[in-house]
């Protein structure tokens, strides 16, 4: 059913919700290849398909998002990957979108989302996912992009930054971070069971997902 409520969102910054969700889902369906091929040598090798399936639905569903209500269409997002993604990265997303939700939810908003609002929704996502997942920054997972992206946006935003230099500033250290995971040992999922010397200067495929989009939902911002 269609939102009762007015939209808190301009039709202008709709349009840039689209687009910035648009280039993310698009820039996840170009990056499969490199996510199967390091996947295949750290993991089961269906990190790339799983985390297509999530981006094509969303590309698919784009168009009747409720773009105007951030809630419902943060909440429509989750069904979508719900719907398309399933193992082990689709759980954590559904982990991650469900808090994200919820925070949002709690804040009762009345307007567009402000910077520092978007950033504690995502470190509440980040955090569910720690929670419930098990794993920590360092343990060479998606968290080693997700973790540094929410502290730099948090910070970028309680540093009175618009949410394009805030999404920036999270794309940046979400990169700096999954790179990061080439020196790292597998602590969690399945890479903890695969020998270190087969890990070297292979990247975390999740970690690298997540940097991916987060730098071009970074662009579309701009």
């Amino acid at each position: 059913p269609a939102p009762a409520a007015p939209p808190l969102l301009t039709t202008q910054q709709q349009t840039s919700v689209s687009a910035a969700l648009q280039a993310a889902a698009s820039a996840i369906v170009q990056l499969e290849p490199e996510l199967t091929a390091w996947d295949l040598k750290a993991g089961d090798g269906d990190c790339g398909s799983t985390l297509k399936a999530g981006a094509e639905a969303v590309l698919a569903d784009c168009t009747s998002y409720p773009l105007g209500h951030p809630v419902l269409l943060v909440q429509s997002i989750g069904c979508s990957l719900a719907r398309a993604m399933g193992g082990t990265s689709g759980v954590l997303y559904h982990i991650f979108i469900s808090a994200a939700a919820a925070h949002l939810k709690s804040a009762s908003l009345s307007r567009a989302p402000a910077a520092q609002e978007i950033a504690d929704a995502f470190a509440a996502g980040v955090d569910a996912i720690s929670r419930y997942g098990g794993a920590t920054k360092g343990d060479r997972t998606m968290l080693d992009a997700m973790a540094p992206a929410a502290q730099a946006m948090r910070t970028a935003a309680l540093g009175g930054a618009s949410i394009a230099a805030a999404a920036q500033a999270a794309a940046a250290a979400a990169k700096s971070g999954a790179e990061a995971t080439k020196l790292m040992a597998g602590a969690a999922g399945r890479s903890s069971y695969v020998p270190a010397e087969v890990l070297k200067d292979v990247p975390d495929p999740g970690a690298m997902a997540v940097a991916a989009w987060v730098l071009a939902v970074a662009e579309a911002c701009k």
